[in-house]
């Protein structure tokens, strides 16, 4: 069987050699193995210590502070220091992690122990002012003592009648609630008047009062001015309706029956006509001149002929 071997030397030598892009060399010394990517040789198996890598071995690196991933103890250098640079960017509030932030954490420790120790900083003067014109708890419940003290306002009684048994003397404005009727009343001085609206009746066309709830859907159902109303002077004949016994006629009509003879004796006038009835007629008709003609008369300007042989 064949042997393949690459090319292979000495690592002193290894400075003058050239590789072609993809030729392999193999250092025998150092069991170092390079290949050529067309302008030098690339190592491939550095086999460096855990104290040996320097940053050139490394080389350069780019942080992600806005990295997806979950923030954890492992990673790659590069993830490592995005999820640092994540955090920060949080702390510091800036839109870059390397951004300066308004305060250091010491100038942030220092202001904190200031405004602690400092209890005229914990609110503004103006908070203080408005603060300083209020009413003390001890103030508010003396004015509600006394307040309870002198209210018109009464226990309810059970009744009506019970009023005057209850508060035989009562002074100008209390107001006591009737259990029965659930009315409540006012002293006016002289007389216990029902204040409350339940004890207000409903309105009539004689006594004042409350509106029903059908009134006043009616009411909301009047369109605005309804009651500005005007009737018109005349009417147009176009919005009466005529009927067998009331009709109109128009002007033409009226002067063609005005020009219609009577049926009792009428009296005719330009060349009246009518029909000539035959000459075996004997009825009431008119008899035309036609009709007498038939007959035989002569009119006076005529004459009898008997010819000529």
């Amino acid at each position: 069987m064949a042997t393949i071997k690459i090319k292979r030397g000495q690592s002193a030598n290894l400075p003058s050699l050239n590789l072609q892009a993809g030729e392999p060399a193999f250092t025998l010394d150092t069991g170092k193995l390079y290949v050529g990517d067309g302008t030098q040789k690339v190592l491939i198996n550095p086999n460096i210590g855990a104290g040996e890598i320097t940053d050139a071995n490394i080389g350069n690196r780019t942080i992600d502070q806005g990295i997806a991933a979950t923030v954890s103890n492992t990673g790659t250098i590069t993830q490592l220091f995005s999820f640092l640079a994540k955090i920060i960017k949080g702390i510091i509030g800036k839109a870059n992690w390397y951004d300066a932030p308004v305060k250091t954490l010491e100038g942030l420790n220092t202001d904190v122990s200031n405004h602690a120790g400092n209890s005229i900083v914990h609110v503004t003067a103006g908070d203080k002012s408005n603060w300083g014109d209020k009413y003390t708890k001890t103030e508010i419940d003396n004015k509600f003592s006394t307040l309870e003290t002198n209210i018109d306002w009464k226990e309810s009684v059970g009744s009506f009648s019970d009023i005057a048994t209850t508060y035989p003397t009562p002074e100008d404005g209390w107001t006591v609630n009737v259990k029965d009727t659930d009315y409540t009343y006012r002293y006016s001085g002289s007389q216990w008047i029902a204040i409350s609206a339940n004890a207000i009746p409903k309105a009539t066309g004689s006594v004042d009062g409350l509106m029903a709830k059908e009134d006043k859907s009616k009411l909301d159902g009047v369109a605005a001015g309804a009651n500005n109303y005007t009737h018109p002077a005349s009417h147009v004949a176009t919005m009466i309706t005529q009927s067998a016994t009331h009709r109109f006629v128009s002007d033409t009509e009226k002067a063609t029956w005005s020009g219609k003879a009577e049926l009792n004796s009428p009296e005719f006038s330009g060349t009246p006509k009518a029909p000539t009835p035959s000459t075996e007629d004997n009825s009431t008709r008119i008899a035309t001149t036609a009709y007498v003609r038939s007959l035989g008369y002569i009119p006076a300007s005529g004459a009898i002929d008997g010819g000529s042989f």
